[in-house]
């Protein structure tokens, strides 16, 4: 539902924006409009990326974990943190890896054969 409250709001903002434009348009403010536009579609399109970057739950994880220094082993399931000069490890949440879409991955246990 969020996703599509904010698509409203980005394209009824743009909306106005183009509306605001047409009815003002004359040959002396153009170079003025066209500045504005450019600004507003920079704006936009940082605005549409941060959130595509937020819906996933990884890259979500990774930015969050990342701001307090903790970085991700290879593993996926152990995250390293750097105390007092020498690295920790700590264990996750106990969840699968997620994949590149941030969707779970089904893992199978492998049975041990005698």
């Amino acid at each position: 539902m969020k996703s599509h409250k904010s698509e409203f709001l980005i394209t009824f903002g743009l909306k106005i924006a183009l509306i605001r434009f047409a009815s003002t348009f004359t040959f002396q403010s153009l170079k003025y409009n066209l500045g504005l536009i450019s600004i507003v579609a920079v704006l936009v399109g940082l605005l549409s990326s941060l959130i595509l970057v937020w819906r996933t739950r990884r890259i979500k994880l990774l930015l969050l974990l990342s701001f307090w220094g903790v970085y991700p082993d290879e593993n996926n399931f152990h995250f390293s943190r750097l105390k007092g000069g020498r690295l920790e490890e700590e264990n996750a949440r106990d969840e699968s890896p997620l994949d590149s879409f941030g969707c779970h991955i089904q893992q199978t246990k492998k049975k041990k054969v005698n």
